[in-house]
């Protein structure tokens, strides 16, 4: 994976309002991924947030790849994970969506005991 250049006011940045925010971004790219950008915002404890978005080379057949972690005060926080689809029809879902989770669900195997099961 290598750096990619973004415009220099879009790396970090302060907000100057009534609640000041830092805004920080990245942006990287490899053979399979022809972008792959990382946004932070941290307005303090009141919240973070952290968003990247994944586009695939354009000779690959893979979705985008949205993740969005929200930390909204010291009680809340949102987890989303987002997969843009190339297509719309069944078979492609289904290649990349639910049944590719069912899958994973179908081979887990229960932890039992030990600190594996204490950390999850």
């Amino acid at each position: 994976m290598q750096s990619r250049p973004i415009p220099s006011a879009l790396e970090v940045n302060v907000s100057r309002g009534k609640t000041s925010a830092t805004i920080g971004s990245w942006c990287y790219d490899c053979r399979q991924l022809r972008k792959i950008r990382y946004t932070y915002i941290d307005v303090g404890e009141s919240a973070q947030l952290f968003n990247g978005v994944i586009y695939p080379t354009h000779n690959y057949d893979l979705p985008l790849l949205g993740i969005h972690l929200l930390s909204l005060g010291k009680k809340k926080i949102l987890v989303i994970l987002d997969f843009q689809p190339l297509f719309r029809d069944e078979a492609y879902i289904a290649k990349y969506f639910l049944v590719a989770y069912l899958d994973l669900v179908d081979r887990a195997e229960p932890v039992k005991s030990g600190a594996k099961l204490d950390s999850i």
